[in-house]
């Protein structure tokens, strides 16, 4: 399903026979999905935010495998192939890409990070270079060149290859010592191609695909005791298992992608060829600070050696997505293990989060939105220096307000019974140094455009 199909037809289009493609090309014709079903497509710019827009991009995919061989009629639904035509599928992709362009502008901020949960808000990198082939090549969009070369380096532990993220999806990973939460595969795959020789990406490409272990035992349980100064860790190179590429999943195979896109490690070629440390130092441009000053996400380390200390800091000045009641929670990982986590799966309640309880209670989650937690906190202050990194996050609105995020749409005055309007804004919840300069930035909650319409999941 999802993308496969169409990449299946595509490298095999000039082996089949005219049955096999007319056979082929009418079942993917009667796959895609109608306009009105495409996330982002009809949102306000400002708020074409949901990870939905990218997840569904197995529909661009399928277009442009079969447009320019279709015959129909347009709004024949009868039509052997679904009603669809070679122009109003071009249509329909100008439409997809504009919303792509939307969201990667909207949904990221200039630092990189995303505006939902980095656990679930993906690019989906690796359909990139399909669409850079038809003139819409978003590699050159500065967002997710921040994202790539920038924000997914800062979220990786100190003794590589493991991250954490944030929000349903998100998390350190379960393992005791390492956690072993990995970015995701379509972001990873895409990344490289695009920025074949970027030294930075090169090693973000290294430690996604490198499978570390330890020298005297196959699992992480003694790593709080192992490092590389001791030269416990070994790493392995080009060990594509189940955990990283999975072939069972719609929105999450890549394996094709992969074997279309194979990319080696460039770091033989490098000056810090074989040298873990050196070439994560290269990568992190020598910062030791990550500043997301639009989400509200810091991390900051003491170094870029296997043993560093590195800290994680989640204030969140935005709504969301998938959100968790995780205000100003922090992470901790030092002498190459984890010590301080985030947590793993559907538990937004802030008791999970290595969060302050105040009188013995978190921020709200509201059960009738989904069991989310959606009201922001805010960065009070920030200053890096040389020897340390000193952040304050407010999260006074978050553990004082409830909110319920409601099927009001734009323009109406439909308010619950007992419930206010929301009447703060973005800009209530930034600095004056960090306010947004456009009009959104000014609307109050209730009246902002969010998703899409009634109903709509995230």
């Amino acid at each position: 399903g999802g993308q496969h199909m169409a990449l299946a037809y595509d490298l095999n289009h000039r082996a089949m026979t005219d049955e096999q493609r007319d056979k082929v090309r009418r079942g993917i014709a009667r796959m895609i999905w109608a306009p009105s079903k495409y996330t982002g497509i009809t949102n306000e710019p400002y708020s074409t935010t949901s990870n939905w827009v990218t997840i569904n991009s197995f529909v661009p995919m399928m277009i442009m495998s079969v447009e320019g061989e279709l015959t129909s009629s347009e709004n024949d639904d009868d039509d052997e192939y679904g009603g669809w035509s070679t122009s109003s599928l071009e249509s329909y992709f100008v439409d997809i890409m504009m919303a792509h362009y939307k969201f990667f502008t909207y949904g990221f901020y200039e630092e990189g990070s995303p505006y939902e949960g980095s656990g679930k808000n993906y690019q989906y990198n690796v359909m990139m270079p399909a669409y850079a082939r038809r003139g819409y090549n978003f590699f050159h969009h500065s967002h997710v060149r921040a994202y790539a070369k920038d924000f997914l380096i800062k979220q990786m532990q100190p003794f590589g290859h493991y991250v954490t993220t944030y929000d349903t999806i998100g998390g350190s990973g379960l393992s005791p010592a390492w956690g072993k939460q990995r970015h995701h595969s379509f972001d990873v795959v895409g990344i490289k191609w695009g920025y074949m020789h970027d030294e930075s990406v090169d090693f973000l490409w290294r430690n996604y695909v490198e499978t570390p272990y330890m020298e005297d035992d196959d699992d992480d349980t003694n790593a709080a005791a192992s490092s590389s100064s001791s030269g416990k860790i070994k790493r392995t190179m080009m060990d594509v298992t189940d955990s990283k590429l999975t072939a069972r999943s719609t929105y999450s195979n890549s394996m094709m992608s992969l074997l279309m896109m194979p990319s080696d490690y460039d770091g033989a070629t490098s000056a810090t060829a074989g040298n873990f440390d050196e070439a994560k130092n290269a990568a992190a441009q020598g910062s030791y600070t990550f500043y997301g000053k639009g989400r509200g996400f810091i991390n900051a380390r003491s170094g870029h050696g296997v043993d560093a200390l590195s800290t994680n800091l989640h204030i969140r000045q935005d709504t969301g997505g998938h959100t968790y009641g995780d205000r100003n929670s922090f992470t901790l990982s030092s002498h190459g293990r984890v010590w301080v986590r985030n947590p793993v799966g559907y538990i937004p309640e802030t008791e999970w989060s290595s969060s302050m309880l105040v009188n013995g209670k978190g921020v709200t989650i509201t059960e009738q939105d989904g069991r989310k937690a959606r009201q922001p906190g805010r960065i009070a202050s920030h200053q890096d220096e040389p020897l340390a990194t000193f952040t304050t996050g407010d999260a006074t609105y978050s553990y004082n307000t409830e909110w319920r995020w409601g099927d009001r749409q734009p323009g109406s005055d439909f308010v619950w019974n007992g419930w206010e309007a929301c009447t703060e804004t973005p800009n209530d919840f930034r600095s004056p140094h960090n306010r947004i300069p456009h009009e959104y930035g000014d609307v109050a909650f209730y009246d902002m455009a969010h998703w899409e319409g009634q109903g709509m999941l995230e």
